[in-house]
């Protein structure tokens, strides 16, 4: 899930976008169906020690926008991943 946010949704943002472990997770279970991975893995990826300044309002504007716009492309990497997920399942049953 963090792949898919970091690479596919916020390079093409990168500037504008406020990288928080709170942003991070807003965006994240707004892409997949309120899932946002571990949170100790966003503190480590985006935390920034010492930080006292919030995220802009244009970041949670835009935590919005790219959510919707790329919740169909969110919803085809969970189903993808759901799916290897089973077939894995199925050859290791057959294989026990």
């Amino acid at each position: 899930m963090t792949d898919f946010v970091v690479h596919v949704v916020l390079s093409a943002h990168v500037d504008e976008f406020d990288m928080t472990p709170l942003t991070i997770r807003k965006l994240s279970k707004g892409l997949f169906n309120g899932r946002s991975g571990s949170q100790k893995n966003l503190v480590e990826l985006f935390g920034c020690e010492g930080r006292t300044r919030k995220a802009s309002k244009r970041t949670h504007e835009l935590v919005d926008e790219l959510a919707e716009r790329y919740l169909n492309d969110a919803k085809r990497l969970m189903a993808k991943t759901e799916s290897d997920i089973e077939a894995a399942k199925r050859k290791y049953r057959s294989l026990i």
